[in-house]
């Protein structure tokens, strides 16, 4: 099936595995430096910029589907607060007390009525309350369409979030995620998809395959950007290229190809 990375190994795995042709421009959470993260309009522009892969966080429904958010709490992300104020709660996610609305508390069809909003305060806001929030079924979709829109295959990146709190309450992810990749054909070694996680045991419970070094997340503003790069966010692409990373994530993928990829940028 697809290859697996752990998060945390992600520095020690370069020997494990053949490098690509190339490093690959990996869409973090869409193309979230320009839209807000993890919804279909983000991830249909990170195509547009030139991204090989688009990544989506994935959680579950109360309903069992998966849909695409950083965390399962939404809070942050949605205007949930507005929608459902009665449904604020507090759980204990991983070891950590959390306050908020979760997904699992909600069927798909509630979530559907909301609308996804920019997490970072310095970001602009202008696209707040425009998009849903997608399924990984969508997600997978939009992959698949833009494909044979654009001539290549787009692969998608999925992270199982919180995989062990899921199982915790029946709802594991994993099965999950091979159900919707084998109904859109993307179960075979060479197809373009990869899963990540920071628990070992979600990919052990997937495959247990070889693995690439990709490395994330990068960012554009001044703020994330080391002082040596003087102020331009290619060189640090440029920089991790040269290590030999075979992929790198990033908010801006228009930024990652300008850098990688200049020839194409033309």
């Amino acid at each position: 099936m697809a290859r697996a990375i752990a998060g945390l190994a992600i520095l020690l795995a370069l020997a494990s595995a053949a490098p690509p042709s190339r490093v690959l421009i990996i869409a973090h959470r869409g193309a979230s430096g320009h839209r807000p993260e993890h919804t279909i309009d983000g991830y249909a522009l990170a195509i547009a910029m030139g991204a090989d892969v688009i990544e989506p966080d994935l959680v579950a429904t109360k309903d069992g589907v998966l849909v695409a958010r950083h965390e399962n709490e939404i809070g942050g992300t949605t205007n949930v607060a507005d929608r459902f104020p009665d449904r604020r709660t507090t759980k204990t996610i991983d070891g950590r007390t959390v306050h908020g609305w979760f997904t699992e508390d909600f069927t798909l069809a509630e979530l559907k009525t909301l609308r996804a909003k920019e997490r970072l305060p310095f970001r602009s806001h202008e696209y707040d309350g425009r998009f849903q929030i997608p399924t990984f079924d969508e997600v997978v979709a939009l992959a698949d369409a833009k494909s044979v829109e654009a001539g290549r295959r787009i692969g998608v990146y999925p992270e199982t979030k919180h995989a062990g709190y899921f199982r915790s309450i029946g709802l594991a992810l994993e099965p999950r995620v091979v159900e919707v990749l084998t109904e859109h054909g993307r179960t075979k070694r060479d197809d373009p998809v990869f899963i990540q996680s920071f628990e070992p045991s979600s990919l052990q419970a997937l495959r247990r395959a070889g693995l690439f070094v990709h490395v994330w997340t990068l960012r554009s503003e001044p703020r994330f950007l080391s002082p040596t790069y003087q102020g331009d966010p290619k060189k640090e692409y440029a920089q991790f290229a040269a290590l030999g990373v075979d992929g790198i994530f990033g908010d801006f993928p228009d930024v990652a190809r300008a850098a990688l990829r200049p020839a194409e940028s033309r």
